[in-house]
Order: structure tokens, then sequence, then C-alpha cells
């Protein structure tokens, strides 16, 4: 198990400024800008089911704060579970305006600016069954952690030395940049080929939306 601390302690000691703390935010930046630019990659970790419930009357949903992308939404209805189609919002939008309002269990779904928009309008409560990537726990102290930490280290590891020695110390040693570059890639590599595997058994992280 690794943490954000063990994270900066290591790289500082590849970069042969073990104990500098002058530049511990530096290396903190360089990680999380790490984290960002594999953020949108989906990986076997990063994947995520969330439940939520609707109300009567109610259209509009806020999604999970920690929500990326959507694979499937479901809606359970009288203990049967079905997939809701996707449309967009101005499909939804010219629906709504040229049906007759009336209210049901919903069968569409739109998104917009990280809101849910069902039709028919719910006129019961249902429960939802939303699956797709997300977001992991920000690194907000020395001793948060998440899978970037543990599953991905190597790879964010990597990826943050080598934007630290082209741009905060400029260490034009190519050969020894291009060591970095190589295993990040080789990580990525090896965490796509397994998120392969585990993402067509259907294994996903769960948790209350």
């Amino acid at each position: 198990m690794s943490d954000f601390v063990t994270m900066q302690r290591r790289i500082l000691r590849e970069i042969d400024r073990e104990g500098e703390s002058s530049i511990t935010a530096v290396v903190q930046d360089a990680i999380k800008t790490a984290i960002s630019f594999y953020a949108g990659q989906r990986f076997w970790f990063n994947e995520q089911r969330w439940t939520a419930s609707t109300s009567t009357s109610i259209e509009y949903y806020s999604l999970p704060q920690n929500y990326r992308n959507i694979d499937t939404l479901k809606i359970t209805v009288n203990s049967n579970r079905y997939v809701l189609h996707r449309r967009t919002w101005h499909e939804l939008e010219e629906i709504a305006q040229s049906a007759q309002t009336y209210s049901g269990y919903p069968t569409d779904y739109a998104i917009q600016r990280n809101e849910l928009r069902l039709y028919p309008i719910p006129n019961n409560q249902f429960t939802l069954e939303l699956a797709g990537q997300a977001d992991l726990t920000e690194l907000s102290s020395d001793a948060a952690t998440n899978a970037w930490m543990v599953h991905g280290e190597e790879m964010i590891r990597s990826r943050a030395i080598v934007d630290l020695l082209e741009t905060y110390l400029q260490d034009y040693d190519r050969p020894r940049i291009e060591i970095y570059i190589r295993r990040e890639r080789e990580n990525f590599i090896r965490l796509k080929s397994e998120s392969t595997d585990r993402i067509l058994t259907g294994r996903v992280r769960r948790s209350m939306w």
C-alpha cells in the first residue's frame, strides 16, 4: 500500500533530491499533473457503480461528484431492471415539448452539465443504477491514497519524474529521461491489458451514489 507522501519521497530519491523540502510543492504538482493526464483513461480501478432513488415529479438529478463517463443507466421497476435509452439533451427536449406531459417510469435520459434528466418524469420512487468511469479520491494530504498510488504507482511516478527532469530541473541527460519514459509506457500497456481482462469479466467497484 502506498500513499501520497511515500510517492513524493521515492521521487525525491530518484531525482537525487532526497530530503529537500523546498521542492515538495513542485513534486506534489508533478504527481497531480500525471494523474490528471491519465484520469480520462479507462482502467479497471477507476470503474464504479452508483445507486440512487428517484422522487415523484422530479425530472432533474445531480450526478455523483466523482462521475466522469457513463456506460449504462438502469432502473428497477416492480423488481425488474430495465436499461434506459440515452439521448442527446436536444433530443429529449424535443420529445418533452412535442409529447403530452405525463409521468411514469423513465425510459430515456440525457446528460448536460453534470445533470441527469429523466423522461418521462418519475411518478414514483425508483432505484437507479449507474455504471461508468469515476474520478478517484483527491490527494488532499500526505497520508491520502487512491488507486493511482497503488495500482498505477509506477506509471504515475515515472511520468512525474519525466516532468520534473524536463521542466523543473532541466536535466538534459536524455538516456536517463528515456528510462522513465519507457517505464511509464510499459506500465501503461500492462495496466491496459490487465484492465481489458478485468473489464470483460464485468467486475466493477461499488459504492452508494
